[in-house]
């Protein structure tokens, strides 16, 4: 059987509340437990209803980077980025075999994507990197510990998946960052 847990309305996130449906409830009484704990998140957020939040929920492991392990989003528009590659303006590749170069382009790239559509970094609701060599690993942390508090900025950041891959859609390619954002520049996370 599968359960499923509906966040209802706009209403519904006003009052920072989850409804669990009546035969999850019964079948399953464990999981109404989980879920109270994300509400109780959700109540001690400060942030408006109407803006993402990101949340490390109480008893939850530390993140291993500049990441917060969820995000909560108003009802909306999501746009939903492509990963972005280090690609000039001129459809040349930047930084061949330089992945601090690469990464660099990456977010620049992102950047103008989120700017184009009136988005900004701070309505990033999560990332997925893929990465090449796992060596680039520690120059990906330094990087991102760099750019991140300017580009957010703050200190909270949204959750991110890191992926080693084979390859991307290029050899020479070392670095791809999708995003999916929520599309309302008026929602966007707001910096502590």
């Amino acid at each position: 059987m599968v359960t499923t847990y509906h966040i209802l309305g706009q209403e519904a996130l006003s009052r920072r509340a989850l409804q669990v449906s009546a035969e999850s409830e019964s079948n399953f009484p464990d999981r109404r437990s989980k879920l109270g704990n994300v509400s109780s998140v959700l109540k001690e957020t400060t942030m408006p209803a109407d803006s993402i939040a990101y949340l490390n929920p109480p008893n939850t492991c530390p993140a291993q980077g500049l990441y917060s392990h969820a995000t909560s989003v108003p009802p909306g528009r999501t746009l939903h980025i492509a990963g972005q590659l280090s690609v000039g303006l001129d459809g040349s590749i930047v930084g061949k075999n330089d992945f601090d170069a690469q990464m660099r382009q990456v977010l620049n790239n992102l950047g103008a994507v989120l700017e184009g559509c009136g988005l900004g970094f701070n309505n990033i609701v999560v990332f997925t990197t893929y990465l090449v060599h796992s060596q680039d690993i520690e120059s990906f942390m330094k990087i991102r510990a760099e750019l991140f508090p300017k580009l957010f900025g703050g200190t909270q950041y949204p959750p991110n998946t890191l992926l080693i891959v084979d390859r991307l859609v290029r050899e020479e390619f070392l670095i791809e960052i999708q995003a999916v954002a929520y599309a309302d520049a008026d929602g966007a996370m707001r910096q502590a």
